[in-house]
């Protein structure tokens, strides 16, 4: 009979009702925002970014299960507002800025060997891009170019270049119609550009997709709202958005069968310049900041899809404005 009680807390352990040591609460070892992050499906690896002590070249990975956390590499060139992919165990860690400058390296980190390589160098050095991978193609899209750096300007680049990791070559793509700095995220065979800023009072309602079989950008009906340095992900035929420059603690949301969208009712906490990861049925938003100085996030929010796919949702005004 003894063994009743002791099966019983397992199964209520298993089953969550019991939480597991220090993966409840996660937090990073070192707040940051302007970082990149990725998973392979099991880890979460936090990539650089700018801390309390200035531009960080490393990479923290954090086992969001059981809360564990190891700094892997401290080696990398310390960069912000950069962005990053993984393929077959590597991770792509591209543009950014490391001080005044447009960082003109693409830096690869293997996570089986831990080797550093410098595989090549951005045809046009950029800052605020993103990058996106369909196939073996990484697409690096939009951001603030050299020249625009140097004459202290506010304006963005449309320019999209390609680089083949596998043939190690580059190509360039159709420019974006609205030429912004915004979040991407690729699926279906596309890239899909949402929001963003490119000088100017507040962010941008542009909604743009581009198609590489067909070599053209479409341009979606806008969003309803401006949207802006926040992160997104894709889950099935939804489009996910974590935070905005103004309205730091808004989650939104667009259906890609009707490009309608919303904003979503749930419990996340202000950031912006942060990063976001999914692995299996749960969303990790990490880092970020919430005012321009002196704000380096450490948390790690959670957030269980099945409840984001239920979250009331609200239809904004198209006359919103920040």
């Amino acid at each position: 009979m003894k063994a009743i009680p002791v099966l019983l807390a397992l199964i209520l352990f298993v089953s969550g009702c019991a939480t597991i040591p220090g993966a409840a609460d996660l937090r990073l070892r070192t707040g940051r925002y302007g970082h990149a992050a990725v998973t392979d499906g099991k880890m979460i690896y936090v990539i650089g970014g700018s801390g309390p002590d200035g531009l960080l070249g490393d990479i923290e990975a954090i086992d969001p299960w059981s809360g564990r956390r190891e700094v892997i590499t401290t080696h990398l060139i310390p960069r912000r507002y950069h962005s990053a992919v993984i393929k077959r165990n590597r991770i792509y860690i591209v543009g950014g800025e490391s001080g005044p400058m447009a960082q003109p390296v693409i830096e690869t980190y293997d996570l089986k060997s831990r080797k550093i390589k410098m595989p090549t160098l951005l045809p046009t050095p950029r800052r605020l891009a993103q990058a996106a991978l369909i196939g073996n193609d990484l697409y690096v899209i939009g951001g603030q170019d050299q020249k625009q750096l140097n004459k202290k300007s506010n304006r963005r680049t449309g320019m999209v270049e390609v680089y083949d990791i596998v043939g190690n070559k580059w190509r360039s793509a159709p420019l974006m119609p609205t030429p912004r700095e915004c979040a991407v995220v690729a699926g279906h065979g596309k890239i899909y550009a949402i929001g963003g800023y490119t000088g100017g009072e507040t962010g941008l309602t542009a909604f743009e997709t581009y198609d590489p079989k067909a070599g053209k950008w479409i341009q979606n009906p806008d969003i309803p709202f401006p949207l802006s340095s926040g992160c997104a992900l894709l889950l099935r035929n939804r489009i996910f958005t974590f935070g905005d420059y103004k309205k730091l603690n808004r989650v939104a949301s667009c259906s890609l069968r009707n490009h309608e969208w919303t904003e979503l009712d749930t419990d996340y906490r202000k950031s912006r310049h942060n990063a976001c990861v999914r692995i299996g049925d749960e969303i990790f938003v990490i880092g970020g900041n919430i005012t321009s100085s002196d704000s380096h996030l450490d948390m790690i929010q959670r957030f269980k899809v099945p409840e984001l796919l239920k979250a009331k949702e609200r239809v904004a005004p198209k006359t919103e404005q920040q």
